[in-house]
C-alpha cells in the first residue's frame, strides 16, 4: 500500500492542484492522442490510397488514346503498303487515318502535359510525335519496305509509351487482382495481339493476292500464329483471374473476349488452312484482309471493354477506400463530439452535483433540514449526497425526538424520554445527555409541583427545599406564594366569619395585596357589600306586600343572583297584580254570559211557538217539525241547566277568590263550552 502510494504520489500531487474540469480535461486529452494519431495514420494511408488509384485512372486515361493510336497506325500502316504498292484506291483511306491518328498525338499530347512530368512520358511523347510527323511527310515517297519499318518502329514505340504510363501511373504495380489483370490485358496482352493479327493479315493478304508463299514469309506467318495463340491464352488467363476474383466483371467482358477469340480462331485457320498448309494458295485476298480486319477492331473493341473495366474498379476502389476513409474521419468526429458531449455533460452534472452538496451542507450549517440534497447521478458523489442526506435525517430525527419530547411533555407524559439507542455515535450521547438534563428539571419540578399540591389542599405548612445557585430564585417564589396565601387565607376567614354571623358590613385590607390578591380581597368586599345591600331592599319590598301594597319594586342595581332575585321578586309582584285584575275580569264576563243566555231563552221560547205554528201549517212535514221543536226543547233545558250551573260556578267563584288562580283554566273552558252552546242555540233559533 506504501508502495502504491508512493508511486502515484506525483500523479496525485499534479490532479490535487487542479480543479475538477481540467482533471478530466487532462485525462480525456491523454486518453484522446493515441486515437487520434492511429485515426490519422489510418486517414493518411487510406487518402495515399485515393491518391494512388487516382493517379491510376489518370493512367487508364492515358492509355485510351495510346490505344486508339495503336489502332490507327496499324489502320494507316497496312493501307500505305498497299498504296506504294499501286492500289491508289487506298489513299483516301489512307489519308483518313492519317487525320486520326494527327487528333490522337493532339489529344495525348494534352495529356502528356498534365501528366507527362509525373508518369515520366514526356520525352518518349515528344520522340513518337516527332517520329510521326516524319512518317506522315515520307509516307508517299518511302518504299514499302521502308514504310512498314517505319510504321513497325511507331506502334512499337506506342505500346512502349502504353507500359511506361503503366508504370508511371502505377497500374503495373497494382495490389489487387482485378484491377492488376485487367491492366495487363488491356494496356500489354491485347495490343500485342493486335498487332501480331495486323502483320498476319499483311503477310497473308499478300500471299492470297499473289498466289505465292515464300518460305520466309511462311516460317514468319507460323511465328505470328504461335504468338497469337500464346497472347490469346495469356489474355485468357488474365480475364480468367479477373472473373474468378471479380464475377460481376465476366458479363461486362467475357461477350468482347468470345467474338475476338471467335474471330482470331476463324482468320487463323482461314490462313493455316488456305495459304500456310496447302501446296496451292487457295484463299481469296479480299476474305483474308476483311477477316483479318474484323479480328483486329474485335481485339480492339475487348481493349475498350476491358478499359473500361479497369477504370470502373478503379473508380470503385476509390468510392470504398473514400467512404472507409469517411467513415473514418465521421467515427472520429463523432467519437471527439461523444467525448466533448459527455465531458461537458460530466463537468455540468459535476458542478451541479457539488453544488446541491454545497448547498445541502450551507442548510445544515443554518439550520434549515427540510430539503434532502436531490442527485440523479449514481457515482461517487450521490453516495457523498446520501451521506449528507444521511446526517439531515440523524439531526432531523434528533430534532423530532425532541420535538416529541417536549409534546409529550406538553401533553403532561412526564416520563417521556428519547431513545437514545436509535442514535448513532455523538447523538446518542447528546440524546443521553438531553433526557438527564430533562429529568433533572423534572425531578425540581417534581418538588415544586409537590409543594404547590400541598398549597392547593391548604396545607402551608410545607417549606420547599432549599436549592442552590440561580436554582435558588424558585425557592423564594415559593416561599412569597406561600406567604400570600396564608396572608389571603386569614381575610377570607375572617369575612366568611363575619357573613356566618350575618355581619355583611365587615371588610378585607385590599391595600395589603397587589394584582390578584388584591382583586380576589377587594371581590370579596364588593360581595359582602353586594349581599347587604340587596338582602336589605329585598326585606323592604317583602314588608310592603305583607301589608297589601302590591306597588313596591327593588330598584337598586344588581348582577348575577341578586340580580335574578331583583326580577323573580318583582316578577312576583306583578303577577299578583295580574291575577286579581283578571279574577275581577272573569267575574264580570261570567254574570254578563249569564244574563244573555236567560233572554236567549225567552227569544227561543216565543221562537218555539212561531215555529210549532208554522208546523202545524205544513202537513207534509209535520213529524219532522215535531221532532225538532222537541230537540230544541231538550236544547233549551239543557242551556238552562248550564247556565244555572254556571251560575253556580260564578257564585262559588266569588267565594273562592284565594283559589281562583288553580281554577281559571277550568272556568276558561267551561266559558268556551257555554259560548259553543250559544251558538248552537242561536243557529236553531233563527234557522228558517
Amino acid at each position: 500500500m506504501n508502495l502504491l502510494a508512493a508511486t502515484l504520489g506525483p500523479a496525485t500531487a499534479v490532479m490535487n492542484r487542479l480543479s475538477f474540469a481540467r482533471k478530466i480535461g487532462l485525462i480525456g486529452a491523454l486518453f484522446m492522442l493515441p486515437i487520434v494519431g492511429v485515426t490519422t495514420l489510418l486517414f493518411n494511408k487510406y487518402s495515399a490510397e485515393i491518391a494512388t488509384a487516382r493517379q491510376e485512372r489518370s493512367g487508364v486515361a492515358m492509355a485510351v488514346p495510346v490505344r486508339n493510336l495503336v489502332q490507327q497506325l496499324l489502320s494507316h500502316r497496312y493501307n500505305n503498303r498497299l498504296f506504294l504498292l499501286g492500289k491508289k484506291e487506298n489513299e483516301s483511306r489512307m489519308n483518313e487515318f492519317a487525320g486520326k491518328i494527327d487528333k490522337s498525338i493532339d489529344l495525348l499530347g494534352e495529356l502528356d502535359k498534365s501528366y507527362g512530368a509525373r508518369f515520366d512520358t514526356a520525352a518518349a511523347f515528344a520522340k513518337l510525335q516527332s517520329d510521326w510527323k516524319k512518317l506522315r511527310l515520307a509516307s508517299r515517297s518511302l518504299s514499302p519496305a521502308d514504310a512498314r519499318a517505319a510504321h513497325d518502329d511507331l506502334v512499337a514505340q506506342s505500346m512502349a509509351f502504353m507500359i511506361a504510363v503503366g508504370d508511371g501511373s502505377g497500374l503495373s504495380l497494382d495490389p489487387d487482382t482485378d484491377s492488376y489483370y485487367l491492366m495487363d490485358a488491356a494496356m500489354f496482352r491485347m495490343p500485342a495481339l493486335a498487332e501480331n493479327i495486323a502483320k498476319l493479315r499483311l503477310y497473308a493478304g499478300e500471299a492470297a493476292e499473289s498466289g505465292e508463299l515464300a518460305d520466309e514469309a511462311g516460317i514468319e506467318m507460323v511465328v505470328l500464329d504461335r504468338l497469337i495463340g500464346a497472347d490469346e491464352a495469356a489474355i485468357g488467363g488474365s480475364l480468367g483471374k479477373v472473373f474468378a476474383y471479380a464475377p460481376s466483371l465476366k458479363d461486362k467482358i467475357a461477350p468482347s473476349q468470345g467474338k475476338a477469340f471467335a474471330s482470331s480462331n476463324a482468320f487463323r485457320g482461314e490462313v493455316t488452312g488456305k495459304i500456310v498448309k496447302p501446296d496451292q494458295i487457295t484463299a481469296d485476298p479480299k476474305l483474308m484482309r476483311s477477316l483479318g480486319l474484323k479480328t483486329s477492331d474485335q481485339i480492339f473493341e475487348l481493349a475498350d471493354a476491358t478499359l473500361a473495366a479497369l477504370d470502373a474498379a478503379l473508380a470503385a476502389r476509390i468510392a470504398a477506400v473514400e467512404g472507409v476513409r469517411n467513415m473514418i474521419a465521421a467515427g472520429l468526429l463523432i467519437v471527439l463530439a461523444s467525448v466533448a458531449y459527455l465531458y461537458f455533460g460530466l463537468l455540468m452534472g459535476v458542478r451541479a452535483s457539488l453544488a446541491e452538496i454545497k448547498s445541502g451542507a450551507a442548510r445544515i450549517a443554518q439550520g434549515r433540514l427540510d430539503a434532502a440534497v436531490k442527485l440523479e447521478t449514481r457515482d461517487e458523489l450521490g453516495e457523498i449526497a446520501e451521506s449528507v442526506n444521511q446526517v439531515m435525517d440523524n439531526v432531523n430525527a434528533f430534532a423530532a425526538a425532541q420535538v416529541e419530547m417536549s409534546k409529550q411533555h406538553d401533553a403532561g407524559v412526564m416520563s417521556y424520554r428519547m431513545d437514545v439507542a436509535q442514535f448513532p455515535g455523538a447523538y446518542g450521547e447528546l440524546a443521553a445527555k438531553a433526557n438527564e438534563l430533562v429529568a433533572s428539571h423534572i425531578a425540581m419540578n417534581q418538588q415544586v409541583v409537590g409543594v404547590v399540591r400541598e398549597y392547593a389542599k391548604g396545607n402551608l405548612a410545607v417549606d420547599i427545599e432549599r436549592l442552590p445557585g440561580e436554582k435558588a430564585a424558585i425557592t423564594e417564589a415559593i416561599d412569597g406564594v406561600k406567604k400570600q396565601l396564608l396572608g389571603i387565607n386569614g381575610e377570607i376567614k375572617t369575612l366568611v366569619e363575619a357573613a356566618a354571623a350575618g355581619d355583611f358590613e365587615a371588610r378585607g385590607r385590599s391595600e395589603d395585596y397587589e394584582y390578584a390578591f388584591r382583586d380576589m380581597v377587594t371581590g370579596l368586599n364588593r360581595l359582602m357589600q353586594t349581599c347587604q345591600g340587596g338582602l336589605d331592599e329585598v326585606s323592604q319590598v317583602m314588608g310592603r306586600i305583607a301589608q297589601g301594597d302590591l306597588t313596591a319594586r327593588m330598584e337598586g342595581q344588581y348582577e348575577g343572583a341578586f340580580e335574578r332575585i331583583k326580577n323573580d321578586c318583582n316578577s312576583t309582584v306583578d303577577q299578583l297584580t295580574a291575577i286579581v285584575g283578571e279574577i275581577r275580569e272573569a267575574t264580570e264576563t261570567i254574570n254578563t254570559a249569564a244574563r244573555e243566555i236567560a233572554a236567549g231563552n225567552t227569544d227561543l221560547s216565543q221562537r218555539t211557538e212561531e215555529q210549532a205554528s208554522s208546523l202545524q201549517q205544513t202537513a207534509a212535514s209535520m213529524e219532522e217539525l215535531t221532532s225538532t221543536v222537541k230537540q230544541n226543547a231538550d236544547n233549551a233545558r239543557q242551556a238552562n241547566q248550564l247556565a244555572e250551573t254556571a251560575s253556580q260556578i260564578a257564585v262559588k267563584g266569588g267565594a273562592v277568590v284565594g283559589q281562583v288562580v288553580g281554577t281559571m283554566e277550568s272556568i276558561t273552558t267551561s266559558s268556551k263550552k257555554i259560548v259553543d252552546i250559544i251558538s248552537v242555540i242561536d243557529g236553531i233559533a233563527f234557522q228558517t
